[in-house]
This record gives C-alpha cells, sequence and structure tokens, in this order.
C-alpha cells in the first residue's frame, strides 16, 4: 500500500488495499503486542542493517506463520537470513 501511495497516489492504495481486505485468497494477520515485542528486539539485532521496521516486523510474521518465501521488491527483504524473496 505503501509504494502505490507513493507512486500513483492515496486514492489507489487506499482502494486496492480495500478489495484486498475483502478478497478471501488474503489473510490479514495483526502483529499484536507480543508481535511488537519481537519486531523491536529484531530492530534491535540487526541495527547494521537498513531494514525499517516494518521490514523486522514483516520477518517476525513471517516466523510466527512459518513462512520462507515472500513477493516483495524490497532488496532488504533478500537480506533477511530465514527468506527468499521473489522474484530474486
Amino acid at each position: 500500500m505503501t509504494l502505490l501511495k507513493a507512486r500513483v497516489g492515496g486514492p489507489v492504495a487506499v482502494r486496492v488495499g480495500r478489495e484486498l481486505r475483502r478478497n478471501p485468497a488474503y489473510s490479514w494477520v495483526a502483529l499484536g503486542a507480543e508481535g511488537e515485542v519481537e519486531a523491536w528486539t529484531v530492530f534491535q539485532r540487526y541495527e547494521d542493517k537498513e531494514w525499517s521496521y516494518t521490514d523486522c516486523a514483516l520477518l517476525v510474521l513471517a516466523r510466527r506463520l512459518g513462512i520462507n518465501a515472500v513477493f516483495s521488491f524490497d532488496h532488504r527483504v533478500a537480506q533477511m537470513p530465514e527468506l527468499v524473496r521473489h522474484p530474486r
């Protein structure tokens, strides 16, 4: 949503976000209080990386859900040792 908002504007990002949230093919998972603590731990542990807090939250959720591959154009995801980024 952030990339869409930056590239084509807020209205498009909101429309796409609404459509994705209604689509049963997608699962929306909240980070929650425990996940927030884990994300902060990851953020501190990898302070040498350019990972944002959101990047760290992605890694936490991937671990929680047993996901080892993600679709992302973000080069920082490719730095995460536990995740395979597609497209490479």
